[in-house]
């Protein structure tokens, strides 16, 4: 698969497409937040879209009650920072919950049916667009274009790897196996030793306060 389940395009092999995620970014992709008590059942099960977590008839702790996106057939991700925004609220909220980053390898991007959104998926501005042109390499490096009305990537100082809009979003179709979830990380060492032994696997478990942040242009997105 050539991202997001296409054939091979006109713009570029699978070889070439592969080179040009991995020119943006690096080993992992930081990709999706979730409440410490759904953690055994992701890494036994993998990440599962809602719609057949209610299918197979799966427990499991919702995180997003309401995705205006009306995507239930997919779980949502983003590239090398949280979507802090939706983050922060979710944490107000569940103040009394304890909340893990997940990083996956990236080679989701090309190996799984992937929509690529510039901005969240709830916008209509998104959601009017057609599928098939959310995918592909062309829909895959918009994520990095510069924004209507914005600063520029260098006025913002944006990393390389960190898409232009913090809100965009990767909508991914199916299961995200567990050998795909490369780093748990939790926001200090003392939530990670406090659940160091409940969790029922090997994947690495490291801390990482920033990304429980904002990302450092936050302003320029008010």
């Amino acid at each position: 698969m050539l991202f997001g389940n296409s054939i091979l395009q006109k713009e570029a092999s699978f070889f070439h497409a592969q080179k040009r995620v991995k020119g943006r970014l690096h080993k992992i992709l930081y990709t999706i937040f979730t409440r410490v008590e759904n953690l055994n059942s992701i890494l036994r099960h993998g990440i599962i879209p809602v719609k057949d977590l209610d299918n197979r008839r799966m427990n499991y702790t919702c995180n997003d009650e309401d995705r205006w996106d009306n995507r239930r057939d997919r779980s949502s991700f983003s590239i090398d920072f949280p979507n802090y925004r939706f983050f922060y609220k979710l944490r107000m909220h569940y103040l009394q919950k304890e909340w893990v980053v997940l990083q996956l390898n990236k080679k989701i991007l090309w190996t799984k049916d992937c929509l690529f959104c510039v901005d969240n998926a709830a916008r209509s501005s998104v959601a009017c667009i057609d599928d098939q042109d959310k995918k592909g390499i062309r829909a895959f490096e918009k994520l990095y274009d510069e924004y209507p009305n914005q600063r520029t990537r260098q006025q913002m100082r944006l990393k390389k790897s960190y898409t232009t809009n913090p809100q965009a979003e990767i909508l991914v179709l199916g299961d995200i196996e567990p050998d795909l979830i490369s780093n748990v990380i939790f926001e200090t060492n003392q939530a990670r030793e406090k659940f160091r032994n409940s969790i029922n696997s090997e994947v690495n478990l490291g801390v990482n306060s920033d990304l429980f942040k904002y990302r450092h242009d936050y302003e320029d997105w008010r």
